[in-house]
Protein backbone atom coordinates (compact mmCIF):
# COMPACT_ATOMS: atom_id res chain seq x y z
CA UNK A 1 0.00 0.00 0.00
CA UNK A 2 2.96 2.70 0.39
CA UNK A 3 3.96 1.94 -2.61
CA UNK A 4 0.51 2.92 -4.40
CA UNK A 5 0.16 5.79 -2.74
CA UNK A 6 3.96 7.14 -2.67
CA UNK A 7 3.47 6.39 -6.37
CA UNK A 8 -0.07 8.10 -6.57
CA UNK A 9 1.62 11.42 -4.62
CA UNK A 10 4.60 11.83 -7.40
CA UNK A 11 2.55 10.73 -10.30
CA UNK A 12 0.46 14.19 -10.31
CA UNK A 13 2.80 16.62 -9.69
CA UNK A 14 2.69 17.93 -6.02
CA UNK A 15 3.75 20.68 -4.63
CA UNK A 16 7.04 20.87 -2.52
CA UNK A 17 6.54 19.21 0.88
CA UNK A 18 3.42 17.26 -0.14
CA UNK A 19 5.48 14.30 -1.17
CA UNK A 20 7.64 14.71 2.33
CA UNK A 21 4.31 14.94 4.14
CA UNK A 22 3.11 11.75 1.79
CA UNK A 23 5.86 10.02 2.78
CA UNK A 24 5.72 10.66 6.56
CA UNK A 25 2.92 8.97 6.60
CA UNK A 26 2.46 6.25 4.70
CA UNK A 27 5.85 5.44 7.47
CA UNK A 28 3.71 5.96 10.02
CA UNK A 29 0.81 3.92 8.39
CA UNK A 30 2.97 1.37 7.85
CA UNK A 31 4.95 0.85 11.02
CA UNK A 32 1.10 -0.25 12.58
CA UNK A 33 1.02 -3.88 13.66
CA UNK A 34 -2.41 -5.17 12.03
CA UNK A 35 -4.38 -3.18 9.05
CA UNK A 36 -7.88 -3.90 8.99
CA UNK A 37 -9.65 -2.96 5.29
CA UNK A 38 -11.23 0.20 6.81
CA UNK A 39 -7.79 1.31 7.85
CA UNK A 40 -6.23 0.37 4.37
CA UNK A 41 -9.50 2.77 3.07
CA UNK A 42 -9.12 5.82 5.03
CA UNK A 43 -5.30 5.90 4.70
CA UNK A 44 -6.12 6.43 0.90
CA UNK A 45 -7.57 10.43 2.39
CA UNK A 46 -3.65 11.63 1.43
CA UNK A 47 -4.83 11.09 -1.93
CA UNK A 48 -7.22 13.84 -1.38
CA UNK A 49 -3.96 15.84 0.38
CA UNK A 50 -1.51 15.30 -3.09
CA UNK A 51 -4.11 15.03 -5.66
CA UNK A 52 -7.69 15.36 -7.05
CA UNK A 53 -8.49 11.97 -6.00
CA UNK A 54 -11.04 10.99 -3.51
CA UNK A 55 -11.97 8.37 -0.80
CA UNK A 56 -15.37 7.48 0.50
CA UNK A 57 -17.26 9.13 -2.30
CA UNK A 58 -20.94 9.71 -1.87
CA UNK A 59 -22.56 8.20 -4.75
CA UNK A 60 -26.48 9.21 -5.85
CA UNK A 61 -28.00 6.58 -4.23
CA UNK A 62 -25.98 6.95 -0.32
CA UNK A 63 -23.78 4.14 -1.40
CA UNK A 64 -19.92 4.97 -0.93
CA UNK A 65 -17.82 4.43 -3.75
CA UNK A 66 -13.97 3.96 -1.75
CA UNK A 67 -11.04 5.71 -4.24
CA UNK A 68 -12.67 7.66 -7.12
CA UNK A 69 -10.18 8.74 -9.51
CA UNK A 70 -9.90 10.75 -12.51
CA UNK A 71 -10.71 7.60 -14.60
CA UNK A 72 -11.63 4.68 -12.08
CA UNK A 73 -14.04 4.07 -9.61
CA UNK A 74 -11.86 1.71 -7.28
CA UNK A 75 -13.05 -0.95 -4.85
CA UNK A 76 -10.86 -2.41 -1.89
CA UNK A 77 -11.50 -5.10 -0.77
CA UNK A 78 -9.84 -8.44 1.06
CA UNK A 79 -8.98 -11.32 -1.10
CA UNK A 80 -11.37 -13.99 -0.17
CA UNK A 81 -14.55 -11.09 -0.66
CA UNK A 82 -13.05 -10.81 -4.41
CA UNK A 83 -16.57 -11.52 -6.24
CA UNK A 84 -18.01 -8.89 -3.80
CA UNK A 85 -15.84 -6.61 -5.00
CA UNK A 86 -16.09 -7.26 -8.76
CA UNK A 87 -20.08 -6.14 -8.17
CA UNK A 88 -19.18 -3.31 -6.31
CA UNK A 89 -16.75 -2.26 -8.60
CA UNK A 90 -19.10 -2.92 -11.97
CA UNK A 91 -21.96 -0.96 -10.03
CA UNK A 92 -19.95 2.37 -8.76
CA UNK A 93 -18.47 2.56 -12.36
CA UNK A 94 -21.29 2.46 -13.72
CA UNK A 95 -22.97 5.02 -11.24
CA UNK A 96 -20.41 7.18 -11.50
CA UNK A 97 -19.40 7.11 -15.13
CA UNK A 98 -15.92 5.80 -14.81
CA UNK A 99 -13.67 2.67 -15.41
CA UNK A 100 -14.32 0.31 -12.80
CA UNK A 101 -11.16 -0.82 -10.54
CA UNK A 102 -10.45 -3.21 -7.61
CA UNK A 103 -7.53 -2.97 -5.31
CA UNK A 104 -7.74 -6.61 -3.77
CA UNK A 105 -5.97 -7.02 -0.52
CA UNK A 106 -3.77 -9.66 0.02
CA UNK A 107 -2.40 -11.05 3.62
CA UNK A 108 -0.62 -14.05 2.26
CA UNK A 109 0.00 -14.57 -1.81
CA UNK A 110 0.68 -18.50 -1.07
CA UNK A 111 -2.46 -18.87 0.54
CA UNK A 112 -4.90 -16.72 -1.68
CA UNK A 113 -3.46 -17.39 -4.82
CA UNK A 114 -7.05 -19.45 -5.35
CA UNK A 115 -9.05 -16.10 -5.01
CA UNK A 116 -6.27 -14.37 -6.69
CA UNK A 117 -6.85 -15.81 -9.63
CA UNK A 118 -10.23 -16.51 -9.87
CA UNK A 119 -10.72 -12.65 -9.78
CA UNK A 120 -8.14 -11.81 -12.36
CA UNK A 121 -9.93 -14.11 -14.69
CA UNK A 122 -13.08 -12.22 -14.36
CA UNK A 123 -11.77 -8.84 -14.42
CA UNK A 124 -10.01 -9.78 -17.51
CA UNK A 125 -13.44 -10.81 -18.87
CA UNK A 126 -15.24 -7.92 -18.05
CA UNK A 127 -12.77 -4.87 -18.62
CA UNK A 128 -11.70 -4.47 -14.76
CA UNK A 129 -8.87 -2.75 -14.04
CA UNK A 130 -6.93 -4.63 -10.45
CA UNK A 131 -4.05 -4.28 -8.76
CA UNK A 132 -3.10 -6.75 -5.57
CA UNK A 133 -1.82 -4.81 -2.51
CA UNK A 134 0.20 -6.86 0.28
CA UNK A 135 -0.92 -5.88 3.40
CA UNK A 136 0.78 -7.60 6.76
Amino acid sequence: MKYLLIIIALAIGTQAGEVEEAARIVAEWNARDSYTETSIINAAWITKTVNPHAAEVRNWDGTRTDIVTPTHAIEVDWCDKWAEAIGHALYYAEARDLKPGIVLLVKDRAKEMKCIYRCKIVCAKVGIKIWLEDVK
